[in-house]
């Protein structure tokens, strides 16, 4: 990727966010995002959940006393 293509990147990357956010797996989301609109896919499901999978965060044992 060409420094002008990440540039625009950055500032599509920008534009789509609703509030601040630091993580950079945004770019790589947006760009796959962008791969997949051109494929002509609608809809894909995605999620990370391994968290919940492994028992979830810390505070949930305190939720369930």
């Amino acid at each position: 990727m060409s420094r002008d293509a990440f540039q625009d990147d950055v500032a599509g990357v920008i534009a789509a966010m609703d509030m601040p956010l630091s993580d950079s797996a945004a770019f790589v989301v947006y760009q796959l995002s962008r791969y997949i609109s051109q494929s002509g896919i609608k809809v894909v499901l995605t999620g990370e959940g391994g968290d919940e999978l492994f028992g979830g965060y810390p505070w949930y044992s305190e939720m369930r006393t």
